[in-house]
């Protein structure tokens, strides 16, 4: 499983909110309370595995020497792509 294959749509946002209990784009906008387990909730319900230990896994494919960085960028990458983080014109 890779992360690239990742799609993100309205499923995966309700099952990382059942997950977390945690809204994504909420989580999203305030990175400065982001936590690991919910990045790794994120790949889980993105990937739609069941054990959480599975999707840390592949999260520690993408994690260079102990850093985050590089996976966030690809996960924001796919939020972006989904275009579920756009703002609706009134």
């Amino acid at each position: 499983m890779k992360i690239q294959d990742m799609k993100i749509d309205i499923n995966v946002m309700c099952d990382f909110e059942a997950l977390t209990g945690r809204s994504l784009l909420q989580v999203l906008n305030e990175t400065d309370t982001l936590r690991m387990t919910d990045v790794r909730a994120l790949v889980q319900a993105g990937l739609g595995l069941k054990d959480p230990l599975e999707a840390g896994n592949v999260l520690m494919e993408y994690m260079a020497e102990e850093e985050a960085k590089p996976i966030l960028e690809l996960l924001g990458e796919k939020v972006n792509e989904s275009g579920m983080a756009k703002k609706k014109e009134k």
